[in-house]
């Protein structure tokens, strides 16, 4: 995932140099715990961060519960 996730930053800036002046929009999810922080340059990109924080903390608690049930 690592290597994946660099690889998109690096075609991320490789189309952003070619493309001229363009609008850059992002975020990030800090989750500590239970609780995620969610922080974005917009509200668009915000709500997809939360709905993304949701998937992702469900999925761990599903993988958390499914551990110890074995």
């Amino acid at each position: 995932m690592l290597i994946v996730a660099f690889l998109l930053i690096l075609m991320g800036f490789i189309l952003l140099s070619l493309g001229g002046e363009r609008e850059v929009r992002g975020g990030g999810v800090l989750i500590i715990g239970p609780l995620p922080i969610i922080f974005g340059t917009d509200q668009r990109v915000a709500k997809g961060l939360i709905i993304l924080a949701l998937i992702l903390t469900i999925v761990t608690f599903m993988i958390f519960v499914m551990g110890w049930s074995r």
